[in-house]
């Protein structure tokens, strides 16, 4: 730091009377030689007070140095009053003298005023601004020094070291830094842990430069900048950037496809692991929101375990304890005194934990179960902390319900496979047995019993159909969609078998498409559906015609048509026609489902345009089973 006003106050002082007693001394010393007739010489003593005076004080030293050109020439004039030339020549001196003290007081007024402008601008820098000697003394420090370190510069290079204002166990490191920067060696820059004047440490970050004078080194100047903050900040965002980490890793483990106790396992270790807690547990509600039943627990020793799982293993919701976490879905924070705190499934009598927390864990506004966590030491939760650990505790939630509503879903699908095993063996079993009295009873000789016997017989085929349909419907949700080379002619060719009485016209085409073995149910309700409606009468059409990358398959009959108001819904589940002799709507609808599994389209139109009465024709399209498409299609198997 500069000196203090009383040290400069001195100075200025001594060096005013030091001035004054030099000029008394000349002026005696000139008035003797004049006494004795020596002038030539008396001038050049004259120089010193007047640059002297000039130099430390520019302003007012040019009063002084005017003065004692004054002097001079009083003292010439009254010695020699007749030697008119000693008297031009004084007189020629003392403009001489007024020119050199003007001359220096505004070089040193220059000097004094960028060396004041750079003091000001050093002492305004909230950093440490510091020259030191060769031996690392400090020679200059601004404000900013005395403010850190205290007072730390002496006069004549006897100040406070640079070393004593670092930790000892960076000085040794310190040392050589200054020698590789002396040498120009230094990288400019370096971390050390410095001591502040009230004893505390504080990382400093210190750019150091040579002072090179006369073509050698003369010390050191640089500055020294307090990083706290900086580390501060650096440290708070790599433990924000480690708690974002642990919520992915704990949403990533919310989402995988592994079991729920695996999620919450992994998660209550990662909390337990980024808070630096001991002690965890994870609990689960009841479908009633009656209880909730551990689930996870973690920092228990196994002598305490036993204990714990029979007064905790299940605990009330709607406890006092507990009420706020599982009925009113608020977290609750516990940082213990001395005295301890009994409100806690923790308790420090017994556990010795000193610091808990209750998170709720919520989905969709509703509770599932709860978080805890616990530490034997005392510590206070950030509220960054706690919104970290109310977000884990949604998460959470919404992991636990997802896999519940999973659970119940699966729970769902075994029923619904129960009742489809049911619907496709055992009613199709009964159906079979009735078929057969049924053909027993058509045999009979009363032509009205045939007649209720064929009602009879036409209503188990449309059972035995929609069971038939319903099957189809199940096999093409639970099977893996790989489709192949299909051969087309001979597909179509295995169902016209299954029609014998009914007239069919094909062409083979030698088409192969891409499809799977569910593409001959395309066709089985196509026709079954042409025959249906128009009796054994009517004449059904299958054309293949290829374009581009795909085949435009058309199953046509002359039957009765149907209305344009139905064409544009009649693939739609459970969407019946208006005829008497229309289904459910099952088989056009799985004959859409299958086209667009092949990556078709499929539509209705009349066979004769504009004369919906005059027969259908469905149209769809199949992909071409090209080399790359089928090389593709077989590697898919």
């Amino acid at each position: 730091m500069q000196f203090t006003t009383h040290k400069k106050e001195d100075l200025i002082n001594y060096t005013v009377l030091g001035i004054v007693l030099f000029s008394f001394f000349i002026s005696e010393l000139t008035i003797y030689f004049l006494s004795e007739g020596t002038v030539f010489v008396l001038s050049h003593f004259f120089y010193l007070p007047i640059i002297l005076a000039a130099f430390e004080f520019p302003r007012r030293g040019m009063i002084l140095s005017t003065l004692l050109a004054t002097i001079y020439l009083v003292l010439i004039y009254w010695y020699s009053l007749t030697d008119v030339s000693s008297i031009i020549t004084a007189t020629m001196q003392f403009y001489v003298f007024v020119s050199v003290g003007i001359a220096v007081s505004f070089l040193s007024g220059s000097i004094k005023q960028g060396e004041k402008r750079f003091k000001d601008l050093a002492n305004m820098l909230p950093q440490t601004v510091f020259e030191t000697d060769e031996q690392g003394d400090f020679t200059y420090t601004n404000r900013s020094a005395f403010e850190m370190f205290g007072c730390i510069t002496g006069s004549n290079g006897n100040g406070q070291n640079i070393l004593s204002i670092i930790a000892p166990q960076d000085r040794e490191r310190l040392k050589q830094d200054l020698g590789h920067a002396a040498t120009g060696d230094g990288t400019g820059s370096n971390e050390y842990t410095a001591i502040r004047n009230d004893g505390t440490e504080c990382p400093v970050i210190a750019y150091i430069r040579p002072i090179i004078q006369e073509q050698r080194h003369a010390g050191f100047r640089g500055i020294i900048i307090d990083i706290t903050e900086r580390k501060f900040a650096e440290d708070s965002q790599k433990q924000l950037n480690k708690r974002l980490s642990v919520i992915n890793e704990i949403i990533s483990a919310a989402t995988s496809p592994t079991d729920l106790g695996r999620c919450l396992d992994v998660s209550l270790e990662k909390i337990l692991s980024l808070m630096n807690f001991e002690t965890g547990a994870i609990y689960l509600v009841d479908e009633q929101h009656s209880v909730a039943r551990l689930e996870i627990l973690k920092g228990i020793s196994d002598e305490g375990r036993g204990h714990f799982l029979e007064s905790m293993g299940t605990i009330r919701v709607d406890h006092h304890m507990y009420s706020r976490v599982f009925s009113e879905n608020k977290p609750h924070y516990i940082e213990y005194d001395s005295n301890g705190n009994a409100h806690s499934p923790f308790s420090p009598e017994e556990s010795g934990m000193l610091s808990f927390a209750a998170i709720p864990l919520i989905a969709e506004e509703r509770n599932v179960g709860a978080l805890f966590i616990a530490s034997r030491r005392r510590y206070r939760f950030t509220d960054d902390e706690k919104v970290m650990l109310e977000a884990v505790g949604r998460e959470l939630g919404n992991a636990i319900l997802c896999n519940m509503l999973h659970d119940k879903l699966a729970k769902a699908n075994r029923e619904a496979n129960l009742y489809l095993d049911i619907l496709t063996h055992d009613v199709n079993n009964a159906n079979t047995v009735m078929m057969g009295y049924a053909e027993m009873i058509l045999m009979a000789d009363d032509p009205s019993v045939r007649q209720f016997a064929e009602k009879f017989f036409r209503s188990v085929q449309q059972s035995i159909k929609i069971i038939n349909n319903v099957s189809t419907i199940r096999r093409i949700h639970e099977r893996e969609a790989a489709l192949k080379p299909i051969e087309l002619d001979r597909t179509i060719r295995n169902e016209i078998d299954h029609f014998p009485g009914i007239r069919i016209n094909f062409e083979s085409s030698g088409a192969t498409v891409l499809a799977d073995e569910l593409l001959s149910d395309v066709f089985t309700n196509l026709i079954g559906n042409s025959t249906k409606f128009g009796g054994e009468e009517v004449e059904i059409t299958i054309r293949v015609e290829e374009e581009n990358s795909h085949y435009i398959v058309s199953v046509e009959d002359n039957g009765p048509g149907i209305p344009d108001r139905e064409k544009a819904r009649m693939f739609n589940r459970f969407q019946p026609g208006t005829s008497d002799k229309s289904g459910k709507g099952l088989g056009l609808s799985i004959c859409r489902m299958l086209v667009r599994d092949y990556g078709g389209t499929i539509r209705a139109e009349d066979r004769v345009p504009g004369s919906a009465a005059e027969g259908t024709r469905i149209t769809f399209t199949l992909k071409k089973a090209i080399d790359g498409e089928e090389s593709s299609a077989e590697a898919s198997q």
